[in-house]
């Protein structure tokens, strides 16, 4: 689609580096103009100190998923 340009990585050749292209840019910064008044009147009703603990939470929730994820693949292979 033209959203983004892939690169071979210089230290490790096996690894594909990605990044946005200019037609992949303008998406994103129109879709997050489309969105950024809906996404700020769902988080309006949240104070800064909950949104924080919510955040916190993700990330730990993402950190175990990342752990099992790891943890599968060692008992696989």
């Amino acid at each position: 689609l033209g959203l983004i340009a892939p690169r071979r990585s210089e230290l490790h050749r096996r690894s594909v580096l990605v990044s946005l292209t200019p037609r992949g840019s303008d998406l994103i910064a129109e879709r997050k103009a489309r969105y950024q008044a809906h996404w700020e009147e769902a988080l309006s009703r949240f104070t800064a100190d909950e949104l924080n603990i919510a955040a916190a939470v993700c990330d730990s929730m993402c950190a175990l998923f990342g752990e099992l994820a790891l943890e599968a693949e060692r008992v696989e292979s």
